[in-house]
């Protein structure tokens, strides 16, 4: 995958994440040197992320930048998928409506980005606070799938799925 085809999928899933404003910077001859492939604000924070592609290296330029921005409490990084950036996102802000996913007997299952492995598998944990299967591990990805590393057999606490093909 080049670094555009990332910088694409990476502002794909932040146009989805609630409070937040990023866009793709420009070089040229009017732009600023090394100022990080993708900025803006989520949840009232400066918000900056180098795009590489897994075997790309940051500048000295670039590398100081990012510095300078976490300097003055800003939060940038270098990264190198989707996976990673939502990784960070929940780190620095916590679980995002858009996190929420459904899991095949209830509404609360949500990523748990401490035990998943980045650009490997995502882990889910029940989010519903009522359920016996609170923080519990879930095998169910994003798109339904199960993950054969967890198993699970549903929340009966839960509120009922109402598609469909459940």
């Amino acid at each position: 995958m080049h670094e555009k085809d990332i910088v694409t999928a990476i502002l794909s899933h932040l146009k989805t994440v609630p409070r937040c404003f990023m866009w793709k910077t420009h070089g040229g001859m009017y732009g600023v040197a090394g100022i990080p492939d993708i900025i803006g604000c989520i949840q009232g924070r400066f918000v900056a992320f180098e795009v590489k592609t897994p075997s790309g290296q940051l500048t000295k330029l670039q590398e100081s930048t990012l510095e300078k921005i976490n300097s003055a409490k800003g939060a940038a990084f270098k990264v190198t998928s989707v996976d990673e950036v939502k990784v960070i996102l929940h780190k620095l802000f916590g679980e995002t409506e858009a996190a929420h996913i459904w899991c095949a007997d209830c509404k609360f299952a949500r990523p748990d980005y401490d035990v998943s492995e980045y650009n490997s598998w995502t882990a889910f944990e029940c989010g519903n606070k009522n359920s016996p299967f609170y923080r519990s591990l879930l095998n169910i990805t994003i798109d339904g799938d199960t993950l054969p590393m967890i198993t699970w057999q549903g929340c009966e606490a839960g509120q009922p799925d109402e598609r469909q093909d459940a």
